[in-house]
């Protein structure tokens, strides 16, 4: 890739999801291919510690470098243009940002697609997951297994929701 094609033109802080509140987010539009619609956008996001490092320990990676790590090992073909850097002493994400990667408006689903389209995202979840895993499971989930981990998702889910609530009534006023 010749180096013009990263040529940086402009560039603006950036606020995507929940995920990166209080992070530094970046978007970085560069030259690319050239021409009019030729740019790329790149996303650089701070990452940090994780919050399950109070249970399981500090990871030895760099926190850019674990997420990096992380996608590679977890897709069969992880994305292109992937990569880490340093902001201000900011460990960061970097990745090219691509049209496919909108989110699904659910919403805008018939009811009947919901569930094929869960079961779709579960498996490549689950995929992902047994990609990454270092070890085989002892033995499969039983139906009761499979229930807790739903009650629990639904529990996490509530309070996900919640949290986001307040937090967004404490930052309105």
């Amino acid at each position: 890739m010749h180096p013009d094609a990263f040529q940086v033109i402009d560039m603006a802080f950036r606020v995507a999801g929940t995920g990166s509140l209080g992070c530094t987010r970046v978007a970085v539009l560069v030259r690319g291919k050239g021409g009019p619609d030729g740019a790329w956008i790149f996303d650089m996001k701070e990452e940090d510690v994780p919050s399950a490092a109070r249970i399981v320990g500090t990871p030895s990676l760099p926190p850019g470098e674990r997420v990096c790590e992380g996608i590679q090992s977890c897709l069969t073909r992880p994305p292109r243009m992937i990569g880490t850097t340093k902001l201000r002493g900011l460990s960061m994400f970097v990745r090219r940002l691509a049209p496919q990667e909108d989110k699904i408006e659910l919403v805008k689903l018939k009811s009947d697609d919901l569930e094929p389209l869960a079961r779709h995202m579960g498996a490549l979840l689950g995929t992902a997951h047994r990609r990454g895993a270092t070890r085989a499971a002892k033995k499969p989930w039983s139906a009761k297994d499979r229930a807790g981990i739903v009650s629990r998702a639904i529990a996490l889910a509530a309070m996900h929701e919640g949290l986001y609530l307040a937090f967004s009534d404490l930052t309105r006023r």
